[in-house]
C-alpha cells in the first residue's frame, strides 16, 4: 500500500517542507492506512478489487491527519 506516498506528501504541501510535518505524516499514513482499509476491503463485494479499499483509507486519513498536523506544527 502506499500510505506513505499519499498522507505525507499532502502534509508537506499543506503545512510546509518541515521535518515534523513530513515525519508526522508519514507515520500517521503509516499506522493508520492499513487499519482502515482492512475493514473497507472486507466489506466490498467479492469482485470488487481491494484496491478500492487502499485508496478509500487513504483519502480517508489524509482529511483527518492534514488537520491535526497543522494543529502539531
Amino acid at each position: 500500500m502506499s500510505a506513505v506516498v499519499s498522507v505525507a506528501p499532502a502534509t508537506v504541501l499543506a503545512h510546509g517542507d518541515s521535518l515534523t510535518a513530513l515525519l508526522l505524516g508519514a507515520v500517521a499514513g503509516a499506522v493508520l492506512c492499513p487499519l482502515v482499509a482492512r475493514p473497507v476491503s472486507a466489506r466490498l463485494p467479492q469482485d470488487f478489487h481491494p484496491f478500492i479499499g487502499n485508496t478509500v483509507a487513504m483519502a480517508l486519513v489524509t482529511s483527518v491527519v492534514v488537520p491535526v498536523v497543522g494543529l502539531l506544527v
